[in-house]
């Protein structure tokens, strides 16, 4: 059962935002079990894909977290994101309908 791309606005958007909640995810389990300064290609995609997230986390964050919460800090914010955007696309009459007879 597919999704209908009618509504992209509501669904790409939402998404993106999961992608990025399971990639801070993925980086946040990587940097406790990967030692500090390991330097390969897939450590490197995840740190370019995840870095604008960890760093308005660390923005928003006091500096006395330590690392690596500042990650863990942005996939919560991220979430609290994705629980409010759902909450106003609802609001707004832009979600696209649920429930029995939908096609």
């Amino acid at each position: 059962m597919g999704r209908s791309w009618d509504s992209w606005y509501v669904h790409l958007p939402d998404d993106l935002m999961a992608a990025a909640i399971c990639l801070l995810a993925a980086r946040f389990l990587l940097e406790l079990v990967v030692p500090a300064g390991r330097d390969n290609r897939a450590w490197r995609t995840l740190c370019r894909l995840t870095d604008w997230a960890v760093g308005v986390a660390s923005w928003i964050t006091p500096r006395i977290v330590p690392q690596p919460l500042p990650v863990l800090l942005a996939a919560f914010w991220l979430v609290l994101a994705r629980a409010l955007f759902r909450i106003a696309t609802v609001a707004a009459g832009l979600a696209p309908a649920v429930g029995p007879g939908t096609p």
